[in-house]
């Protein structure tokens, strides 16, 4: 940590800034937390705290991610994998291999996919983490085996994954997330029905969270419309 008390207090007044941008990643408002990001990476490179740094890259990351652009998304996940590991922030570092993993399996790089889940679950046998790590690998891996096309072995990783939310009191928005995940396994083997309760579970907890006019409940709302009709 900075030993100059001015540093200290830029150090503590940009983690509440990470803070904010991060719960409006959570929040779907991916613009949103554009702004609340802008020029905090060079601002942890300034004060020179290398943890701080990594977390920056990893929030871009996923932000990006949100957005719909693989690219710079992958390529702020590569940065934070790196600075994680010279901080020796595993932490950070099984998030990134993580986000990682997503996005290869994304984009139909199952094998890349694969060694980066390999990554993040080493990082996790050496050093331990938390229960909403192992919620985030576990629905990537039900990502690589729907690809697969292990819908069954999908489903498995996803009920693993809603066990450990319901144990925990996880957020609701990821149990969300993985109801949408379910409903699309639902679509992929031919059960509108169940695919179609999935999603109304799914656009419950959404409106509660974000409100009626938020972007992803209105997507919701029309996916639900379309199966009962």
């Amino acid at each position: 940590l900075p030993r100059d008390p001015e540093a200290g207090r830029r150090l503590s007044e940009a983690q509440r800034q990470l803070a904010w941008a991060e719960a409006l990643t959570a929040s779907g408002r991916f613009r949103d937390a554009t702004r609340a990001l802008f020029d905090l990476g060079a601002e942890a490179h300034s004060i020179g705290y290398r943890p701080l740094v990594a977390r920056v890259r990893l929030a871009d990351a996923r932000v990006q991610e949100g957005m719909g652009r693989p690219a710079a998304a992958r390529d702020f996940a590569r940065r934070a994998f790196s600075e994680s590991l010279a901080a020796r922030e595993p932490r950070d570092a099984i998030g990134a291999a993580t986000v990682l993993a997503g996005l290869e399996a994304s984009l139909g790089r199952g094998d890349d996919a694969q060694q980066w889940v390999e990554t993040a679950s080493g990082l996790m046998d050496a050093h331990g983490a938390s229960s909403e790590a192992r919620v985030s690998l576990l629905r990537v891996r039900a990502q690589i085996l729907r690809a697969r096309g292990d819908l069954d072995g999908a489903r498995s990783k996803l009920e693993q994954a809603l066990q450990l939310l319901s144990r925990d009191m996880a957020p609701r928005l990821v149990a969300a997330e993985i109801a949408e995940e379910v409903g699309a396994l639902e679509m992929d083997e031919g059960r509108a029905g169940e695919a179609l309760r999935a999603y109304q579970e799914a656009l419950a907890i959404r409106r509660e969270a974000l409100g009626p006019t938020a972007p992803r409940v209105r997507t919701l709302e029309e996916r639900v419309a379309g199966l009962e009709r």
